[in-house]
Formats: C-alpha cells, sequence, structure tokens
C-alpha cells in the first residue's frame, strides 16, 4: 500500500471517528428533549386551558369553558377527556378516558370573595409516547445526516489533505529515479518550510555537487587519457624502429613484439575508458556496417593470444568454413568482445581454456550467435 492510501486511510478513518463522536454527542444531548417537548406541549395546553377557565369564572358562564375545552380536544389528538368543576359539581368535557392527567387550579379575587376552577387534563398516553418516539427518531435522522455528510465529504477531503504531503515525496522520488537512470531533471521546489522542503533543498544540493564531481571526473578522464596517449604512441613507434632496424635476434624481437602488443592493448583500455565516460553523458555514437564478426573473433583471439600463453591458458576460436557477414557498428562489436575475453582471463584459472565462437543461429539463420565460453 502507498504512503498516500494509508494517510487518505488514517485520515478517513478518523474524520469518521470524529463525526461519530460529533453524531453521538447530538444524541446525548437530545436524549431528553423528546420527553421535555411532550411535557411542554401539556403544559402549554393546561395554560390554555387555565386562560379560558379565568374567561369563564370572571363572566360566570361555565359552558364557555365547556365549549373551549371541546374546541381543544378536537385540534390536539394527544387530549383525550377533560372536566372542571367551579362550583361543586365535576361537568365532563368528551369522552371519558384513562391516561396521563394533568391538573390545575385557576382561582380569581372578586372583591372580599376568592373564585376558583379546578381543572384536569387528561392526555393519552400513546400520543405521548408516538411523539416521543418521533422526536428521538428526528435526532437519530439529524445524525444520519451528519455521518452521510462527512462520508461524501471526507473522502475528498482526506485524500486532497494526502496529497498535499505527499506530492513533493513523489516529485523527489521521480527526481531520484530520473538522476538513477543518468537523466538530467529540474530542481525541486524549495516554497514549502516544513521537513519537505527542507529534503527539497539539501538534494537539489546534492544534484550540483554530483554534477560537480561527473564534470571533475570527465575533464580527469580526458587529461589523463589524452596525456597517456602520446607516451603509448612513442612506446609503439620505438619498438617499431627497432624490430626494423635488423640486427635483432629472435628472442629481442619477440620481446619487442610484446612491448608494441601491450602498448596497443593499453592504448585499446583509454578509448574504452573515453567510450564509457561518454556513454555515461549520453554521448555514445553507433555507426552500423556490414562487416566480418569471424574476423572479428580471429582479431580478438590474436590479441589476446600473449597475454593467454603467459598465464598458461589455452585461447581458441571456433568458426565456421562460411563467412558471417553481419550489421553493426565492428568497433562496439570489437569492445563486446574485449570485454567478454578480458573477463575470462581474469576469472580462467592457470591451465584452463577459453573459446570464442560465432555462428548462425539454428532458429533463424538471418541471426548470428556469438560468445565466450571458459572453465572458470
Amino acid at each position: 500500500m502507498s504512503l498516500r492510501a494509508k494517510l487518505v486511510s488514517v485520515l478517513f478513518l478518523a474524520t469518521m471517528l470524529s463525526a461519530a463522536g460529533v453524531a453521538a454527542s447530538l444524541l446525548w444531548l437530545q436524549r431528553g428533549r423528546p420527553e421535555r417537548r411532550a411535557s411542554e406541549r401539556r403544559a402549554a395546553t393546561a395554560r390554555f386551558a387555565g386562560e379560558m377557565a379565568r374567561e369563564a369564572v370572571i363572566a360566570e358562564d361555565p359552558m364557555m369553558l365547556s365549549s373551549h375545552l371541546k374546541s381543544a380536544i378536537s385540534r390536539d389528538e394527544a387530549l383525550l377527556f377533560a372536566r372542571f368543576r367551579m362550583d361543586s359539581e365535576w361537568i365532563p368535557v368528551g369522552q371519558e378516558a384513562e391516561g396521563f392527567v394533568e391538573k390545575t387550579t385557576v382561582g380569581i379575587r372578586s372583591g372580599d370573595a376568592v373564585k376558583s376552577v379546578d381543572l384536569e387534563l387528561v392526555f393519552s398516553r400513546d400520543a405521548l409516547e408516538r411523539e416521543t418516539r418521533e422526536g428521538f427518531e428526528r435526532s437519530l435522522r439529524s445524525a444520519g445526516l451528519v455521518l452521510a455528510l462527512v462520508v461524501v465529504f471526507a473522502f475528498p477531503f482526506a485524500w486532497a489533505l494526502a496529497s498535499r504531503f505527499t506530492a513533493p515525496l513523489e516529485a523527489l522520488i521521480a527526481a531520484i529515479d530520473r538522476v538513477a537512470e543518468g537523466e538530467s531533471h529540474d530542481p525541486l521546489p524549495e516554497k514549502r518550510r516544513d521537513e519537505l522542503g527542507r529534503v527539497a533543498a539539501r538534494f537539489n544540493r546534492m544534484i550540483e555537487k554530483l554534477k560537480q564531481l561527473d564534470a571533475m571526473k570527465d575533464t580527469f578522464v580526458r587529461s589523463v587519457s589524452h596525456d597517456l596517449k602520446a607516451p603509448l604512441s612513442a612506446i609503439e613507434s620505438y619498438a617499431r624502429r627497432i624490430a626494423d632496424e635488423g640486427g635483432v635476434d629472435g628472442s629481442a624481437r619477440e620481446n619487442l613484439s610484446h612491448i608494441e602488443t601491450n602498448a596497443k592493448r593499453l592504448r585499446e583500455y583509454i578509448v574504452q575508458l573515453l567510450e564509457e565516460a561518454r556513454i555515461e553523458r549520453g554521448l555514445l555514437d553507433i555507426s552500423p556496417e556490414r562487416f566480418d564478426l569471424a574476423e572479428t573473433v580471429r582479431d580478438t583471439v590474436v590479441f589476446f593470444g600473449p597475454r593467454a600463453k603467459e598465464s598458461g591458458m589455452r585461447l581458441s576460436f571456433e568458426l565456421p568454413e562460411q563467412s558471417l557477414t553481419a550489421t553493426a557498428d565492428p568497433e562496439r562489436i570489437q569492445q563486446v568482445f574485449t570485454n567478454l575475453v578480458g573477463n575470462a582471463l581474469k576469472f580462467t584459472r592457470p591451465g584452463g581454456s577459453i573459446t570464442v565462437y560465432a555462428k548462425r543461429s539454428a532458429e533463424n539463420a538471418a541471426e548470428l550467435e556469438a560468445g565466450v565460453i571458459d572453465t572458470g
């Protein structure tokens, strides 16, 4: 799992837990609200009935209060039954029923006398419980709406926030990959003031140092290679001149040949060193042309023959009678054989054998196969 996916998961989970906590808090705060609403509703109905009773006492008209109570029962489904007493008898209003009873007394002073009305209001328990349940369900819907909104917006928020943190890391990884592939790249932005910004700044400084070191290495390789070519040319020239002047016996002539051969070998190593430097800079030129691969194999064996003989190894080649014409860069192919045979000489023990071969492919006659077999 990528770092961005992990951050998104953690942020999304944290947001969901926070939202669940908020929803639970809302439910906790709302836990007694439906009951309070039902109680407030009963109290409001009782106050309204008390006001009507006050007017009826002032008007000394019980029928007025009875009419108001009937109207209240018809409007409020929770109010089932009511009765009042103005003098000594209870006057019922509506059909008598059982339920939650709300009692109140209204008194009015008239001179030295006090007139009062006793009221009893009977509310339906089922209706009150239904109102309480509906209120709780509304609270649940509110909490569910909060969670739904969090689910809808939490993931994009978590993704955007995680991307803000991981984007610099992804840019850094891409830059590292380009450096590993030897490609150039633009400096990383250093606008951030946090640890990621400091990492980008240090990475840019490191790349600048690497560029300076590469430039110094290239300069060193070119300088050393140029300085070595002149004395090597002189060694080869003097060795050939001494051998051509005459008066040199067979043993001395063979030694001069070894000197010239090893000077050529060192020249090849210098050329190879320069080529590797050009490859690192992406400046290697490939010039394909038609040439005889068998001749390249023979030249390689002849070139490394003295070295193999000195090391006590047997170096040979296996080639078919017909020519092996190929289309490629002969210098690059020669470098490949030189590297392969050089490695074989390095890792093969004295007394071992090294065979360089080239042949046509058994699967496709238009293709050629070549390689080096050794006992190392």
